[in-house]
């Protein structure tokens, strides 16, 4: 494959196409790309002659990019100076059309990617594997993304074909997806790797005492889909990933259950995220509900008032975190009723080291990681997204993100809540009309 490229910065790689002498295709969520490795096949080893190494004088992304939906994730690298094509170097041209592939297509990826989630490292070689095609509508269904984020018409999904776990991995993004010879598509994202449908939820956990955490706010879209809480009758914290929420329901443990009687549904009227929220390495991931009524505090609705200041948590304190997440890896669905569970707080040099998210994000000091004490598994994930970390009855965290659920070296990542932030929440609410 001597079109395939190496992309390199400081701190990490992706794969690409070298699709002119002078120009390489890879994914628009590859940023700061300094150098473009060509004729590569180990990266450790010296390949002096079959090697050239390329500095990238401009990056293109597509201007429609969006990284929160994934959607036209492609960027052009121009290079500083031509290639000279060679044995181990050529172009691979685009056509003028590609025919999309249809479902059950076998196709082929490449890339330098892990080879074994659980082992934090790039292949030293070029790997390839067969991936099968799968219909839109299959993936977009809730045994696979649930829509979350939709797989649209400039999208493919590609993966197992139901008898053996084949995917690509982190380190292969911007790679080529090849069928029948031809260039179709460029490696995107994924959840984890190798799985053959995805779930996520709160592990570990146990159904709460109805209405014992009258703060919760379930927020939903078309239906439900992020935690919150009632911090002020007019306000509900929640997580910025958390999206075009259009309605909050207060009261709620059942959410197919009548409820007449405990529960309030209210509209948002304006969200406020966090003006420093980074969807890509997850900083700030605060937003502020605004609702367009105030609410009425009664036994199964109460606010959780947030303090001046918090002290953050130290390694080891036991805390706990709520929501409707799902509660079985294998259950594509929210829980139907509230759950808690009792995680602990693990040391950020811990959780950015290689063993956990080996700083793929970094955890900063604005965030907080807490999962499993090692002997069981306990974590929130999708769904849970926006609740409460609570330390002591207080509230110290906003669930923000993590890698699949209940997994030990993957636990969940928090939005502290600093004093900065702190402020930036006051003062949103007094600027606003508290």
């Amino acid at each position: 494959m001597p079109f395939m490229a190496l992309l390199l910065n400081e701190v990490k790689a992706c794969g690409g196409i070298l699709i002119d002498r002078s120009w390489v295709l890879t994914a628009a969520h590859c940023t700061d790309i300094t150098k473009v490795w060509l004729g590569t096949h180990s990266i450790k080893a010296k390949e002096k002659k079959s090697r050239k190494v390329l500095k990238v004088k401009k990056s293109y992304p597509h201007p429609h990019y969006d990284p929160k939906t994934h959607a036209n994730d492609l960027m052009l690298l121009k290079l500083e100076s031509s290639v000279k094509e060679t044995k181990t170097v050529k172009c691979l041209k685009v056509g003028n059309t590609n025919t999309d592939p249809a479902a059950g297509t076998h196709c082929t990826v490449a890339g330098w990617g892990r080879t074994n989630y659980s082992v934090p490292k790039m292949s030293d070689v070029l790997m390839s594997v067969n991936v099968t095609v799968i219909a839109r509508v299959k993936c977009n269904s809730p045994e696979y993304y649930n829509s979350d984020p939709v797989i649209t018409s400039s999208m493919i999904c590609a993966g197992s074909d139901g008898k053996k776990n084949t995917d690509t991995c982190r380190g292969d993004s911007g790679g080529p997806l090849l069928c029948g010879g031809a260039l179709v598509g460029v490696t995107s994202f994924g959840i984890e790797c190798g799985l053959i449908g995805h779930g996520s939820e709160i592990i570990g956990g146990k159904e709460v005492e109805p209405h014992s955490l009258p703060f919760m706010a379930l927020l939903q879209k078309d239906k439900p889909q992020c935690g919150g809480i009632l911090i002020d009758r007019s306000w509900v914290l929640t997580a910025a990933h958390c999206t075009d929420m259009k309605k909050v329901l207060l009261g709620v443990h059942s959410i197919k259950a009548d409820e007449k009687n405990s529960r309030q549904v209210i509209k948002v009227k304006k969200s406020y995220p966090h003006p420093c929220y980074d969807p890509v390495e997850h900083d700030n991931d605060l937003m502020l509900l605004k609702l367009g009524k105030s609410v009425k505090e009664t036994k199964t609705v109460k606010c959780l008032k947030v303090g001046n200041t918090i002290k953050e948590p130290s390694a080891g304190t036991h805390c706990t975190v709520a929501g409707w997440g799902r509660t079985n890896n294998a259950v594509a669905k929210m829980s139907d009723v509230l759950m808690s569970v009792n995680v602990t707080m693990i040391a950020r040099v811990t959780c950015n080291s290689p063993e956990y998210y080996n700083s793929k994000p970094v955890i900063t000091s604005s965030m907080i990681c807490a999962g499993s004490d090692g002997k069981k598994n306990t974590d929130t994930c999708r769904g849970d997204s926006g609740g409460p970390l609570l330390c002591g009855g207080a509230l110290v965290g906003v669930t923000s993100f993590g890698i699949k659920c209940g997994l030990i070296k993957k636990p969940g990542v928090y939005s502290y809540l600093s004093a900065k932030q702190l402020d930036w929440i006051k003062m949103t609410m007094k600027k606003s009309g508290a």
